[in-house]
């Protein structure tokens, strides 16, 4: 029986039945938590991915079960502080078993980079960099490499690594590191790097607003006003919601004073109208419970009385912009047998590698 990403339930049935018949074989119990990870209709009836993944880690711990366990436990059960914890307890573990695959080391140098321990990032990125023998995943690394350079606060180690990258949150971070540094010169031919990467067509996340937040963090307001206008056309249906950044409210304010108000009377005027509906029981807002719509309403307060005060405080002194920290590249998912990326299994004590196929 082969694993698929539209498994029924009575096939999944049978990959619980041959479980049940042999309960320490930990290839049945991951290939069930591999089923239930991308056939989320089966989660209901028969529970969650990490249930099976944690069981074969505590019925047989191999690389492949501990790594699978760590890996998922972090990155999607991580919103509690026990779990990332343990997870990474268990990554460290399963990397000092010697793995013939970078998967390992990847996963745990990212969760290393995610609790900003930097330098301990970088040592397994150049682990798992060693036994990568893909082109762009190496770039990948690289960039990651950077991005942790860039938390020791290393920016010039930082600039030389990511402005050698193709990607865009390369070019950004070069920006970045410029900025940190105080280098305009430098600053400039990355700002044109950018710019150049947008009018190629090939952007897929970039807009000019980031080009304009980069120059607000500058103090190059004009320019950043200019920026706003490739992407925004001067009016408040187009501006909406610019004012959830103080760097362009604050460019806002300078370079369009009548603008920047009818946009508070916007966000006040929609924001007092959501704080009625939730108080009127209004439809949209009736799926949310008490305690939640509570929250809502404070919420809401708190934006109005922030845009409330936003003139008066800006009149006061400039306001001051923390610096950014790096972003970081997606290097792809580091399940061994995931159904959905078609990774390969890992066998124990070989450097080969098997489809994820049920017997």
């Amino acid at each position: 029986m082969q694993l698929s990403q539209d498994m029924t339930t009575q096939d999944f049935e049978h990959l619980l039945d041959l479980h049940k018949a042999n309960p320490d074989d930990v290839d049945f119990i991951t290939n069930i938590a591999l089923v239930l990870m991308c056939n989320y209709h089966l989660n209901d009836e028969f529970g969650e991915d990490i249930k099976y993944f944690e069981l074969a880690y505590k019925t047989k711990q191999t690389i492949e079960t501990m790594h699978n366990y760590a890996f998922w436990l972090y990155f999607k059960y991580g919103h509690r502080n026990e779990n990332q914890k343990l997870a990474l307890k268990i990554q460290k573990e399963c990397t000092k078993l010697h793995p013939d695959s970078y998967m390992p080391f990847l996963a745990l140098a990212r969760m290393y980079l995610d609790k900003k321990q930097f330098q301990n990032a970088i040592t397994q990125y150049l682990t798992a960099k060693k036994m990568v023998n893909d082109e762009v995943l190496e770039k990948k690394i690289e960039h990651q490499i950077g991005c942790a350079y860039y938390g020791l606060a290393e920016y010039k180690i930082a600039r030389n690594i990511f402005k050698s990258l193709p990607f865009e949150r390369s070019l950004h971070n070069w920006v970045y590191c410029n900025l940190q540094l105080n280098d305009q010169s430098n600053f400039i031919a990355s700002m044109v790097a950018n710019e150049l990467h947008l009018k190629s067509g090939t952007a897929d996340e970039s807009c000019y607003n980031d080009l304009a937040y980069f120059c607000a963090l500058n103090g190059q307001y004009k320019q950043a006003y200019h920026y706003l206008l490739k992407e925004h056309t001067e009016d408040v249906d187009s501006m909406r919601g610019m004012l959830y950044s103080t760097e362009f409210a604050y460019t806002i304010w300078l370079e369009n004073r009548q603008l920047f108000t009818e946009l508070i009377t916007d966000e006040v005027e929609n924001n007092q109208k959501c704080i009625n509906e939730i108080r009127q029981n209004h439809k949209d807002w009736q799926h949310l419970d008490e305690e939640t719509k509570l929250q809502e309403i404070k919420d809401f307060q708190s934006d109005n009385e922030k845009y409330q005060q936003m003139d008066h405080q800006f009149l006061q002194s400039k306001p001051i912009f923390d610096m950014p920290d790096a972003n970081w590249e997606w290097t792809g998912c580091l399940i061994f047998g995931c159904i959905a990326c078609k990774l390969p299994r890992y066998i124990e004590s070989s450097t080969k590698l098997i489809d994820s196929i049920a017997p």
